[in-house]
C-alpha cells in the first residue's frame, strides 16, 4: 500500500532519509560484526548481550546533554563534530580487528564509543525531521524515517554476514567508517533555520538541561509517551540481544544466517511501515501499541520454541513488523508533544527510555538465558511484554496531536528590575481578587495552569491562598533580563490560549488580577 503523503514530503526530507539510510547500513555492519566477534571471543549469552548494552548505555547518560546542546546551539556544528568522531573511532577499531588485536575489553570499549557518538547524534537527527515537514505530515515523515532505518536493518546485516563469511571480519568496520560520510556531507550543506541561535543568546548548558527536566515533568503527553516506550521496548529488546545465539545454537548457523535473521527483521519492519498508514486510519495509537505488543510477544515465544530456520525467519519477520509499529507509534506521539525549541531535549528523554530498556534488557535476557535456557528467556520476555502492555494501558498516546505548539504570546515579560542581576531568579507575583464563591474554581484552574508556567521558563512556583481573604497570590520565580531570557521563556500557542481562556473566565466572573515584580524579593 503506497503512502498517499509520500509525494508531499519534499526533497529535503528524502535527501535526509537517503543519507541516514546509507549511514545506518554501515551501523548495522558494525552491530553484526561486533555481535559475531563477541561469539568468537566469549560465547556466553551474557557477554553477547553486553554488546547491545555497551551501545545503549551512552545514549542513556549523554542523550540529555546532547539534546540540550542541540536545542540551544547550532545543531549543524554539533552533528559535524559527532559524525567526524564516529568516523575516526570506527576506523581505529577496524584496524585493530584487521591486526588481530581485538579483545573482549577493546570490543566493548569501542562499541561504547560508537554508542557515545550515537548519543550526540540521534537526538539532533530526530529533531531535524519536524524542521523539514509541516505538522500534518509528521507521522508520515516519522514513519518514512522508521522505514529507512529498518530497510538498513534488512540490508546491513545480510551484507555484514556476507562480508564476514566471504571475506574478513574487519571489512564491515571499514565500510561503516566510510558510511558516516553521507550524513556528514548532508549536514555540511544543511542549514539550521531556527531563531535565537546568535552567539550569547544561549542559556548555560546546566540551565538548559534543568529546563528540559521541568518541561518533561510538566508535560503529560511527553511523559506518557516515554513511559509507553519503556513498557514495550524492555521486553522487546530480547529479540536483538539473543538473536546471535538463536542463529548459532538453536539453528546451528554461521554469521551469514545471523545476518539473514536480522535482515528478515528489517524486512518485516519495512513491510509493517508500508502498511502502517492504512492501519492507523482504522486504529488509534493506543490500540496500535497493543497490537504491536501482542505480535511481538507471539514472535518471541515462537523463536524460543523453534528449531526450524523457516519458522524462525517467519517469527523474526513478524517481530520486525511489530517493532516498526511500536517505534512509529511512540515516536510520533513524542514528536507531537514537543515545540521546536524543545525538540532535541524532548527526544532525548525518548532515547534515554529506549536505550535504558535495550541496555538493561539485553543484559537481563542474556543473564536469564545463562541461568536457565535460551528458550526460557524468550518465554519470559514474551510474558513480561504482554503484562507490561496491559499495565501500561493508562498511558495515553497522541495527547498533543491537536495542540498548536508554535510560538505564541509569552506568559511573562523578559524585563527585570533595574537593580536585579540578570542571572538571579526573580519573583513575579500575580495577585487575584475575586468574589468569595469563586475561590475553589479559581484554585482548580490555577492548578491546571501549573504546567504552562514551567514550560514557559519558570524555575519555581507557589500558590499562597489566605482562607480569610478573597485573594490568592501566584508566585513564580524566573531569570529575567538575561540575553537568553527570550529563548528560555518562549510560550506555545496552546499554553497562551489556555491563559487567555483563563483570564476571560476570571474577568467574566467578576475577578481581577495584577502582576508585579517586588523589589528585594529574590530567591
Amino acid at each position: 500500500m503506497q503512502n498517499p503523503d509520500a509525494p508531499k514530503l519534499g526533497w529535503p526530507l528524502w535527501l535526509f532519509v537517503t543519507a541516514t539510510l546509507v549511514s545506518n547500513i554501515g551501523t548495522w555492519l558494525f552491530t553484526v560484526g561486533s555481535s559475531w566477534l563477541m561469539t568468537e571471543l566469549d560465547g556466553s549469552a551474557l557477554m553477547v548481550g553486553l554488546v547491545q548494552t555497551a551501545t545503549m548505555v551512552p545514549l542513556f547518560f549523554f542523550a540529555l546533554p546532547a539534546g540540550a546542546l542541540g536545542d540551544v546551539y547550532d545543531r549543524r556544528l554539533n552533528l559535524l563534530i559527532s559524525q567526524g568522531l564516529l568516523i575516526l573511532s570506527t576506523a581505529i577499531f577496524a584496524w585493530i580487528v584487521y591486526a588481530g588485536q581485538a579483545t573482549v575489553t577493546l570490543l566493548l570499549v569501542f562499541t561504547f564509543f560508537n554508542g557515545l557518538g550515537a548519543a550526540f547524534s540521534r537526538p539532533l537527527m530526530s529533531a531535524i525531521i519536524p524542521q523539514l515537514v509541516p505538522k500534518p505530515l509528521l507521522r508520515s515523515a516519522v514513519n518514512l524515517g522508521g522505514i529507512s532505518f529498518n530497510l538498513s536493518r534488512a540490508i546491513g546485516p545480510v551484507l555484514g554476514g556476507y562480508l564476514i563469511t566471504r571475506y574478513t571480519l574487519d571489512l564491515p568496520y571499514w565500510v561503516d567508517a566510510v558510511s558516516f560520510l553521507t550524513v556528514w556531507i548532508y549536514v555540511w550543506f544543511w542549514r539550521d533555520d531556527r531563531e535565537n541561535l546568535e552567539h550569547g543568546r544561549q542559556p548555560p548548558l546546566r540551565l538548559a538541561m534543568g529546563d528540559a527536566v521541568r518541561f518533561y515533568r510538566h508535560s503529560p503527553a511527553l511523559r506518557d509517551s516515554t513511559l509507553r516506550a519503556v513498557s514495550f521496548f524492555f521486553s522487546a529488546s530480547a529479540l536483538w540481544a539473543l538473536l546471535p545465539l538463536i542463529a548459532r545454537e538453536r539453528l546451528s548457523g554461521e554469521a551469514d544466517l545471523y545476518g539473514y535473521l536480522v535482515g528478515a527483521a528489517g524486512a518485516g519492519a519495512v513491510a509493517g511501515g508500508v502498511l502502517l498508514g492504512g492501519v492507523t486510519r482504522r486504529l488509534n495509537a493506543n490500540r496500535m501499541i497493543f497490537l504491536a505488543g501482542g505480535v511481538m510477544a507471539a514472535g518471541l515465544a515462537v523463536l524460543g520454541w523453534s528449531t526450524s530456520v523457516t519458522l524462525s525467519v517467519a517469527a523474526v519477520l513478524a517481530c520486525g513488523a511489530a517493532w516498526q509499529t511500536g517505534y512509529t507509534t511512540v515516536m510520533t506521539s513524542t514528536q507531537y508533544s514537543l515545540p521546536r525549541w524543545f525538540g532535541a531535549r524532548g527526544l532525548a528523554f525518548y532515547l534515554m527510555s529506549t536505550s535504558a530498556c535495550l541496555a538493561v534488557g539485553s543484559a537481563a535476557w542474556g543473564w536469564i538465558a545463562d541461568l536457565t535456557t535460551l528458550a526460557t528467556s524468550h518465554y519470559i520476555a514474551a510474558g513480561s511484554l504482554l503484562a507490561l502492555t496491559v499495565l501500561g494501558r493508562g498511558l495515553r498516546l497522541d495527547q498533543a496531536s491537536g495542540f498548536d505548539l508554535s510560538a505564541g504570546d509569552p506568559l511573562f515579560s523578559e524585563e527585570a528590575n533595574d537593580d536585579t542581576s540578570a542571572r538571579v531568579p526573580q519573583l513575579v507575583r500575580t495577585t487575584y481578587t475575586f468574589p468569595s464563591h469563586l475561590r475553589e474554581p479559581l484554585l482548580d484552574r490555577l492548578a491546571q495552569l501549573a504546567g504552562s508556567r514551567y514550560r514557559s521558563g519558570a524555575l519555581r512556583r507557589r500558590i499562597a491562598a489566605d482562607p480569610d481573604a478573597d485573594r490568592i497570590d501566584e508566585e513564580v520565580w524566573l531569570i529575567l533580563g538575561a540575553p537568553y531570557a527570550g529563548v528560555r521563556m518562549q510560550t506555545t500557542r496552546h499554553d497562551a490560549d489556555m491563559q487567555q481562556e483563563f483570564e476571560k473566565w476570571l474577568s467574566d466572573n467578576g475577578g481581577e488580577w495584577k502582576q508585579e515584580m517586588p523589589k528585594g524579593e529574590i530567591s
